[in-house]
């Protein structure tokens, strides 16, 4: 959904490095050396200071994560206590430990990318006129934000709104925050991907990037439909030609984290904290005026993380205290809910993640309650199609509900109120993406258990 603030902010100067950011470093250098070592001690160390981030990032953070925070830990303390054991607790800990290294990493690898956003930005500004103004926003967004998150808002906005009338920041704002939300799908530089990769660690992280992919390109065509009655899958093409410069990183890098997934069984965020540092230390090598740029940048965006990783430690905490309790499974298998089939189910799944997104509820908190029941119970279903569902279900909420940062973000830049990103249109359009989605996803399962 995209909470964590991972991009230069505008305004007063901010310190180099804050306290919680220094307890983040030294969780992502003791993470790092865990995964090449496998000496346990390292993870203690991560844990513990991971834990101590969250004491002092929580006061930064926003009062509605502050609030899904302190809910989660309620809850799960709660059962903690009818359960008589902490470690649902230490379970969760160790389970959110790695992002606590995901996140700088990435940060890092985007830091050191921040140079390559200019030849797509004198794209949009010489080709203006080729497609629509919103077709650019949405596929720049698409494939800027896969690299930069919610950082492509902020290096096209100027751009596309210039010469634009007042009464058109509104869609290109929407634009904005629908491509984004699409590249939330499949881009492994996500929390969603890492998120969902690590609570199923049975699946494959190519085939979870491949599927999901496929399930984002859908959603970018039928986005296109929404923003332009006239569309045409040729406008589309040439959108995303405006961005070509941008597709060979965008392959190395998707590439080369899939192969240190598949060659050294890494898990998804495994594969980014390895593959990114050494990416980022790459390019920087290529262009070493830059490094010092890098290294600030950095550690600014670092010292600012906070919603993002405290919603994810929370919800990781709640989702180990309810697989605590062994009256969960066998309440789910009571249910019979097979007899609903495979599709629905994942129909259910989906508008179930995106209603609660509406509502200010995180995908995160209702990925971990569903997965492991649904992953659990025996409904035909496979492991990377639940996964791929979680994903596809949380770029949707990232593009559309007031909460996440990409629409706050594109709200902001374009200087729009976020009442004007939903219309009954536009939740129509998500309606028919989502059965669309849906039917691909449950043909692709239908071929799994042939």
């Amino acid at each position: 959904m995209g909470h964590a603030k991972l991009t230069v902010m505008q305004g007063k100067p901010e310190k180099l490095l804050t306290f919680s950011g220094l307890c983040l470093l030294f969780v992502w250098v003791a993470e790092e050396a865990y995964i090449l070592s496998g000496v346990y001690v390292f993870s203690l160390i991560a844990v513990t200071m991971f834990a101590l981030f969250a004491v002092f990032a929580l006061k930064r953070a926003s009062p509605h994560v502050q609030f899904i925070f302190v809910v989660a830990l309620v809850v799960a303390g709660s059962i903690m206590f009818l359960e008589g054991s902490i470690d649902p607790l230490l379970l969760g800990l160790h389970r959110a430990e790695i992002f606590g290294a995901f996140i700088p990493a990435v940060i890092f690898l985007r830091a050191s990318l921040q140079s390559v956003q200019i030849k797509s930005n004198d794209a949009v500004t010489q080709k203006k006129d080729v497609v629509g103004t919103q077709g650019q926003a949405l596929t720049g967004n698409y494939i800027l934000g896969s690299l930069l998150n919610v950082g492509s808002i902020h290096l096209l906005a100027a751009r596309l709104s210039a010469g634009q009338a007042d009464n058109m920041l509104p869609q290109l704002a929407r634009a904005s925050a629908l491509g984004l939300g699409t590249a939330v799908m499949w881009s492994p530089f996500f929390v969603s991907m890492g998120f969902v990769s690590q609570m199923i660690p049975q699946t494959s992280l190519a085939k979870l990037v491949l599927i999901s992919f496929g399930a984002s390109i859908i959603s970018l065509v039928a986005f296109n439909f929404f923003l332009s009655k006239n569309f045409k899958i040729g406008q589309l093409i040439k959108s995303l030609i405006l961005f070509k410069s941008l597709f060979f990183p965008l392959i190395i890098i998707t590439l080369s984290i899939l192969f240190f997934s598949y060659a050294f069984n890494f898990s998804g965020p495994q594969s980014v904290v390895i593959v990114a540092p050494l990416l980022a230390i790459c390019w920087i090598s290529v262009k070493p005026k830059q490094s010092s740029q890098v290294m600030r940048g950095t550690l600014r965006s670092i010292s600012r993380v906070s919603d993002e990783l405290i919603v994810l430690m929370g919800a990781m905490i709640l989702g180990a205290s309810f697989e605590s309790l062994p009256w969960i499974k066998d309440t789910v298998a009571s249910l019979n809910l097979s007899e609903l089939g495979p599709e629905l189910i994942l129909l259910i799944c989906v508008l179930g993640l995106v209603g609660l997104g509406q509502i200010g509820v995180h995908p995160m908190i209702g990925t971990t309650i569903i997965v492991p029941l649904i992953a659990s119970s025996d409904l035909g279903i496979s492991p990377v199609i639940i996964g791929a569902t979680c994903v596809f279900s949380w770029g949707i909420s990232a593009a559309i509900s007031i909460w996440t940062l990409p629409v706050s973000v594109a709200s902001s830049v374009f200087k729009v109120s976020v009442t004007q990103f939903l219309s009954f249109s536009l939740l129509r359009v998500v309606l028919i993406t989502c059965l669309l989605v849906v039917t691909y996803f449950a043909i692709l399962n239908r071929l799994f258990f042939l």
